[in-house]
């Protein structure tokens, strides 16, 4: 669990929960360095395995998401990431989602919230088909970031997320993987998603539609063009150069504490 420099009681309630489980590990940033700086962290210098899933804060994963996902990636090697269908969760009409779904919304008494499926596109195969179009009519639809199970080495090969950027860094870093390897989704709900007025997509600096975000994207799509012209041209070795990020991570302080509470002083990278 990284705790990005918060300044709630984040770090104190992992600490205490660390002793349930051994495998359990926190690390605390002493600077906030955004998700996608946190997440090239933890791919860098803790990611071992062959598979990396992250769990955003506010969201949760059901039971089964990652042995469901893990069955699809084990029969289809050509796919580099599976998510799988959202419960997108809210309190009230001013916290609907932004994004768009075919499902309507509705009301569940036994918990007092609006719930509303979501599903994408099954099979995204290798490539930018469709990009351009769903980009100018800005519906830009490939996965929900957070329900998504990756193979590790895909997403180290293509340099990790941009780590420089506040929002965005999810979408560019799929774009990119989607130049090399097919993507899926599963069309079973096994992920909820929460949305509300603080999370970052609601954001009066950053959230959708702002001129920030826009900006992002619009220099996202100019990449990407030339990032085509290179994909259409077939020249395999300028395209993964071209398309590499530096797996960036803010520079800064780190504390690990291992499950049971026991506290590794060393900082940087071990």
């Amino acid at each position: 669990m990284v705790d990005d420099a918060s300044t709630d009681r984040t770090s104190d309630i992992v600490r205490s929960i660390l002793p349930e489980d051994p495998r359990m590990h926190l690390i605390q940033l002493k600077q906030n360095g955004r998700t996608y700086s946190a997440k090239n962290l933890i791919l860098k210098q803790y990611c071992k395995g062959e598979f990396y899933a992250h769990q955003d804060a506010d969201d949760i994963s059901w039971p089964g998401r990652f042995e469901t996902q893990l069955a699809y990636l084990q029969s289809d090697p050509n796919t580099a990431a599976c998510g799988n269908g959202i419960d997108e969760f809210y309190v009230s009409e001013k916290d609907k989602p932004g994004v768009i779904s075919r499902f309507e919304a509705e009301f569940n008494e036994a918990d007092g919230l609006f719930h509303r499926k979501n599903l994408y596109e099954p099979i995204l195969p290798q490539g930018l088909e469709g990009f351009s179009e769903s980009y100018e009519r800005g519906c830009l639809r490939i996965c929900m970031n957070g329900s998504l199970l990756f193979r590790s080495d895909a997403v180290k090969q293509i340099g990790g997320f941009d780590g420089r950027t506040p929002i965005g860094g999810d979408v560019e870093l799929l774009l990119r993987l989607r130049l090399f390897h097919d993507l899926a989704n599963l069309q079973e709900i096994l992920y909820s998603r929460r949305y509300h007025q603080g999370s970052l997509t609601k954001s009066l600096e950053y959230g959708h539609h702002t001129p920030v975000r826009v900006k992002y994207f619009n220099r996202l799509f100019e990449k990407l063009k030339s990032l085509r012209r290179l994909l259409d041209s077939g020249d395999t070795d300028e395209l993964q150069i071209a398309a590499k990020e530096d797996m960036f991570t803010i520079d800064c302080e780190q504390s690990v504490f291992h499950g049971g509470g026991e506290l590794d002083e060393s900082s940087g990278s071990e």
